[in-house]
């Protein structure tokens, strides 16, 4: 798989069970990816472990969209860190600010 592909489709390191999990979860991650990605545009900054909470979904389908996400540039690492269910600290993730460019004036 090709790597502009691979930026927005689930994938695999090797052919096998990975790939064939990869494409299973296909036509469901854009879905996901986009619930993930609406629920940054909610909150302030949120680990892992609190998206997959607030979605009520198992948090390895949330660390693959976060994943995507961030190689999307939609969301950026934050210095920050929280516990999370296993009592070690995770990455606070927050939306990623998109700057307009200033505009030439005028003459």
């Amino acid at each position: 798989m090709n790597a502009t592909k691979y930026r927005n489709y689930p994938g695999a390191k090797v052919a096998g069970a990975s790939q064939d999990a990869a494409d299973d979860i296909s036509e469901h991650a854009e879905t996901l990816r986009d619930r993930v990605d609406k629920l940054f545009s909610q909150h302030d900054g949120l680990t892992a472990d609190e998206c997959a909470e607030q979605l009520g979904l198992e948090i390895w389908f949330v660390r693959r969209r976060l994943s995507e996400l961030r190689r999307m540039g939609r969301i950026v690492e934050t210095d920050q860190r929280r516990k999370n269910r296993s009592g070690m600290t995770a990455t606070v993730w927050k939306r990623a600010v998109f700057i307009q460019p200033k505009q030439p004036e005028l003459l």
